[in-house]
């Protein structure tokens, strides 16, 4: 009987120990895992995602970056991870929306995470040669028809967003494309600038300083709004394709099971972060536009499935396959 009572007693005293734990998250470095190489755009996001991240919450954020297989590599990683918060992963649209649809992945990419916040959008931008010297979408569509399937666009690679973001132009505009997969983004701007190809697709980043030089025409850009980078330039859907969108976004994940206080306070931490104006101008400079309060976790997992089933039915329509 007197065991008894001690156990019971060493049981009551254990609980608000327990709950202190749980209310001092986190307590030691976090680790988030970019799925990317060092020096990319997306590797940046997450540096400056870490560094803020990591002020809001008084601890450390180590960057981890896991390259490989489209991403999915590093996305795994943290689908197998346990779900303490102290793993998480800079998602975005290339692991969980088009990748699943290419290649066999080892996570459910609706499953397997749950969201704290998306973070940012980025478009992709249709760029024209000046030897080919167009300037709208309507005048694009008029040389696709024109061309038959002549008509060649470049991009940095087969299954990429920007290839996709072609796809989806000749679907929606019901006109053929000769798509030329560079090695990069920046063999495919080589192309377009020498005019050895007409046009190409490319993220907004890297394109910048070729469009604010007047090298390359901006003919539109693939988001439903336009951008703050480029506000002059306009939509493809505002251009007569109404309902085109193909754009990159980023999104801080964590393993599924994550309690549920961990994971409101990311959320709550990372809608400060992107409330500073530092995080707002550096974001911006690099072709992404910040979402004003993030975005709620029940809205990136219903964007993730919205968004495989539009990119598994483009790829099955187009036929398109990575080796």
């Amino acid at each position: 009987m007197r065991l008894k009572k001690a156990l019971t007693a060493l049981s009551i005293a254990a609980i608000p120990v327990f709950s202190m734990a749980q209310a001092a998250y986190p307590e030691r470095p976090i680790t988030l895992i970019v799925p990317f190489a060092p020096g990319g755009g997306t590797d940046i996001v997450g540096r400056l995602v870490a560094e803020r991240l990591g002020q809001e919450l008084n601890q450390v954020i180590v960057v981890e970056n896991k390259p490989g297989a489209g991403a999915a590599l590093g996305a795994a990683y943290v689908a197998n991870a346990e779900p303490t918060g102290y793993t998480l992963l800079l998602g975005t649209s290339a692991e969980l929306t088009i990748g699943p649809n290419l290649r066999e992945v080892k996570y459910d990419p609706v499953k397997s995470f749950e969201p704290i916040a998306r973070l940012g959008v980025s478009p992709n931008i249709i760029l024209s040669s000046r030897k080919a010297n167009t300037s709208g979408i309507a005048q694009l569509i008029d040389a696709g028809k024109k061309a038959g399937s002549q008509l060649s666009y470049g991009s940095g690679g087969v299954g990429t967003g920007p290839h996709l973001a072609g796809e989806l132009l000749s679907s929606m505009g019901g006109f053929p494309f000769l798509h030329i997969p560079y090695r990069g983004s920046g063999p495919a701007m080589v192309g377009v600038m020498s005019g050895e190809i007409p046009f190409m697709v490319s993220t907004l980043a890297p394109a910048l300083p070729a469009v604010k030089e007047g090298s390359v025409i901006p003919v539109a850009v693939t988001s439903s709004q336009r951008s703050a980078s480029l506000p002059d330039v306009p939509t493809v859907a505002e251009q007569g394709l109404p309902g085109y969108e193909s754009v990159t976004w980023y999104a801080l994940m964590a393993p599924a099971g994550v309690p549920d206080e961990v994971r409101a306070k990311l959320g709550d931490a990372v809608r400060k972060v992107l409330g500073q104006p530092a995080v707002i101008e550096k974001l911006r400079s690099l072709g992404i536009d910040p979402i004003p309060g993030a975005e709620a976790a029940e809205d990136v997992r219903g964007r993730i499935s919205t968004e495989l089933a539009q990119w598994g039915n483009l790829i099955k329509e187009r036929n398109i396959k990575v080796e």
